[in-house]
């Protein structure tokens, strides 16, 4: 009985050791992780709109029409006194996961897209990522369909891929275009 008690204490005592630890290193490394993320997403809207001056946060007035896909933030981006369009970081499912940020500009077009995150098969799903996939949707209307086998072409082998990557811009699209249209910053193409 003797043993069973001496045990259990110091299995308590280890625990709350390595807890505390556990504890020391978060408070160190949670900033650095969140600096980082955000020069990702600094990055990634640079290279989307490099004109822009501006990048005003309006996560709270953008939604998803999708429940399957959400929306991980949202900016209104500027140069100067005019408007150059929106950008809307949005996560959804294909084979795995993929965070993609989006940009539209003021006529409805796709401006550019920058993957943030993809958790598909590597060498199969992860094919999405590369430019020969990706440079459809460059100057792609918001209103166009955004199906793969009828307005864009799918990776041979990573349809589910394919289709997922597709359905996450077509919402942040059509997110984006309502968002404008609302606020009567919308250009005629």
């Amino acid at each position: 009985m003797k043993k069973i008690i001496t045990l259990a204490l110091s299995l308590t005592v280890w625990s709350v050791i390595a807890c505390c630890a556990l504890a020391l290193v978060n408070s160190f490394t949670a900033p650095i992780i969140e600096e980082r993320a955000n020069a990702s997403i600094k990055a990634a809207l640079t290279e989307i709109f490099p004109e822009a001056k501006k990048f005003d946060t309006i996560s709270e007035e953008v939604f998803s029409s999708v429940p399957t896909i959400t929306f991980d933030n949202a900016y209104l981006v500027t140069n100067g006194d005019k408007t150059l369009g929106i950008t809307i970081t949005a996560t959804g499912p294909t084979y795995g996961s993929s965070t993609i940020m989006v940009g539209i500009d003021t006529h409805g077009l796709v401006k550019g897209i920058s993957f943030i995150e993809n958790t598909d098969t590597k060498g199969i799903g992860s094919k999405v990522l590369e430019s020969t996939f990706t440079s459809q949707f460059f100057g792609k209307n918001a209103h166009d369909e955004f199906k793969v086998g009828s307005d864009v072409q799918g990776v041979s082998g990573a349809t589910i891929s394919s289709k997922g990557v597709s359905e996450i811009l077509k919402t942040a699209c059509i997110s984006a275009v309502t968002f404008m249209a609302n606020n009567g910053i919308t250009e005629e193409n």
